[in-house]
């Protein structure tokens, strides 16, 4: 099993660089290349079998933060959301197409900008159609949408009743469904 993350070699390299290239080189040598980072920029997670867990994202700029969401998908991992996503990573995480949230999560997206100064509408309602209708519909009528000082926490109880099918425990889905049909009086 391969122990070493990017940032113990990065961070040995500069305090002692002969001992951490070859650290680095073993490694390599013995099949085990250096893992990816588990904390970016804005996004801090881990990696647990066939899932990606998030633990927080703090958003940034959205083509950086949209194509490591997509990479996480593309490698087959399930996106799972278990702390606060917030700006860029909100819509990052829950456009995915196999993700799901935990009793953990917390949903911040808010209006698109352009160098966090001028509004994009045309943007905004880009990055919103990547999710799941219900928080298309959702997100697009509330006021983040039209305001980037507007952030939302939308937190699991919410989220359920916006989008149950997201969550991570079936148990919620159906309950979910169950509070919905009688809030509609529905036998």
């Amino acid at each position: 099993m391969c122990v070493l993350s990017r940032r113990r070699v990065f961070r040995r390299l500069r305090a002692v660089p002969a001992a951490a290239l070859a650290l680095a080189a073993a490694a390599a040598a013995a099949g085990c290349a250096p893992q990816p980072s588990s904390t970016h920029p804005s996004t801090t997670y881990a990696v647990s079998g066939g899932d990606v867990v998030v633990s927080r994202g703090v958003g940034g700029y959205a083509q950086p933060i949209f194509e490591r969401y997509n990479a996480f998908a593309a490698s087959g991992r399930r996106v799972v959301v278990d702390g606060h996503v917030i700006s860029a990573d909100a819509f990052g995480a829950f456009a995915q197409p196999r993700m799901c949230y935990t009793h953990k999560a917390v949903w911040s997206p808010h209006a698109v900008t352009i160098h966090f100064t001028e509004m994009d509408p045309e943007g905004t309602r880009q990055v919103a159609s990547y999710l799941p209708d219900p928080l298309e519909r959702f997100f697009l009528a509330h006021p983040a949408s039209r305001d980037p000082r507007s952030v939302p926490r939308i937190g699991y109880d919410q989220l359920v009743r916006i989008w149950p099918e997201g969550s991570c425990d079936p148990v919620s889905v159906g309950l979910a469904k169950f509070r919905a049909a009688a809030e509609r009086n529905e036998p």
